[in-house]
């Protein structure tokens, strides 16, 4: 366990203190995140009656724990390219790899320290919007903060995975950051756009009301599956890939 802080802090040591792009990249989706759980809580308050604050809340938090989801998948963008492709090229990963750090605690290291930038933007949304739902809803407002937190973390987490398994497969065998990032964008591409145009088609085939709804549930259902499905098979083939004799003068 003390190999695994060691190589987490070292994480997060280089890209909140190296003044790096990913750090800025962070900073900026921190700002966006704060903005946005400010503006999207104003903005639903104008469809919602001032009778109907529970209903305002839950739906805050109910808009703002998928934002954090869906924030999982960015958030590791800025990093997860650069725990080895970004060492290979500043010529570190030779000497990182010669430490008597055991493999698990360096990829443990490496895979924890994606997670952080996710939730600290989690926290991030759920303070902001609950303090902005509390100064229009009032006391009730508060109950946002918890809701986001949970639902936040476990959706960004979920989603996270994803990313962060097949961006540090990538990771593994690029040869330069800017080769990770364009390798990770052509994998994410049918990831992204194959629901986004198979949603529409599930849902609008033949059938009456009943059916598409049920199309429409079983797509629902199903996506979300996938996204675990393929967290866990690229966090599989990551731990399984690692070795560090691979790694060594690749």
């Amino acid at each position: 366990m003390t190999g695994v802080r060691t190589v987490l802090w070292k994480e997060l040591r280089e890209t909140f203190r190296g003044g790096s792009r990913p750090m800025v990249g962070l900073i900026l989706g921190g700002v966006m995140a704060a903005l946005l759980a400010i503006f999207i809580p104003i903005v639903m308050s104008f469809g919602v009656e001032t009778s109907h604050r529970w209903v305002y809340v839950f739906g805050v938090a109910g808009s703002m724990s998928a934002f954090a989801a869906f924030m999982g998948f960015f958030g590791p963008m800025a990093t997860v390219v650069d725990s080895f492709a970004g060492e290979r090229e500043r010529h570190t990963l030779e000497t990182l790899l010669a430490t008597p750090l055991t493999d698990r605690a360096i990829l443990w290291g490496k895979v924890i320290a994606q997670y952080v930038g996710v939730w600290m933007t989690v926290a991030i949304l759920a303070v902001a919007s609950s303090a902005t739902a509390t100064i229009i809803a009032g006391l009730p407002g508060l109950v946002v903060l918890p809701l986001v937190l949970v639902g936040g973390l476990v959706g960004s987490t979920v989603t996270a995975t994803l990313m962060v398994g097949l961006g540090s497969l990538i990771s593994l065998r690029a040869p330069t950051v800017k080769k990770g990032q364009e390798w990770l964008g052509y994998a994410m591409f049918p990831i992204f756009f194959l629901p986004m145009m198979l949603g529409p088609l599930f849902t609008m085939g033949g059938g009456g009301l009943r059916e598409k709804l049920i199309a429409g549930l079983a797509f629902a259902i199903g996506l979300p599956v996938l996204i675990v499905l393929l967290g866990i098979i690229f966090m599989v083939l990551l731990f399984t890939r690692f070795r560090r004799d691979r790694l060594v003068g690749h």
